[in-house]
């Protein structure tokens, strides 16, 4: 973690990621839970998902992007692994839009706990 924040990275624990916030058809940073129930918005330029393919196109981003995407029949139908990496780019094309605002930060890594 060290590396992360000297790169100049902020890490947060005990803070679920409720869903990947997508605007203007673009993956722009997450909503948070915090322990405590506070609900924030991180935004960054990269969101890179921990998650796995599948909790990442069926529970993180909204279901109408993931179908729009053509992303969540091949989540569904994903046998379990090992391991995925999915990486939600800004440059992927989505089709939809939401509208929140808050901090920024340089990238994002996504895990489920």
């Amino acid at each position: 973690m060290p590396g992360i924040e000297r790169a100049g990275g902020k890490v947060f624990t005990r803070a679920c990621v409720e869903s990947i916030v997508i605007e203007e058809g673009r993956a722009v940073g997450v909503q948070v839970k915090r322990q405590s129930g506070q609900v924030d918005v991180i935004r960054a330029p990269v969101v890179i998902s921990g998650a796995g393919l599948h909790n990442t196109w069926t529970r993180l981003v909204p279901q109408p992007i993931s179908e729009a995407a053509g992303m969540l029949p091949a989540a569904q139908n994903l046998k379990p692994s090992v391991g995925h990496v999915c990486v939600v780019s800004p440059n992927i094309k989505l089709a939809s839009a939401e509208q929140n605002k808050s901090r920024s930060s340089r990238s994002i890594v996504v895990g489920l706990h």
